[in-house]
């Protein structure tokens, strides 16, 4: 987001605590959603990765 305005925005300006906006599908079709679907442990494994390593710096 580039302005507090854009979704997603506010979140990430007025929070004083480190915070991450993630969107990692863009599901607008079955297609999509089979996709998204694929490896859902995969993706947990990267957030949960991600999120420790955020833990290290904060």
């Amino acid at each position: 987001p580039r302005t507090a305005e854009d979704r997603g925005g506010y979140l990430l300006r007025y929070t004083k605590a480190p915070c991450i906006l993630a969107e990692p599908f863009f599901i607008d079709n079955n297609d999509d959603l089979a996709r998204a679907q694929v490896d859902l442990d995969g993706l947990a494994s990267v957030y949960a990765n991600a999120i420790d390593e955020m833990s290290q710096i904060v």
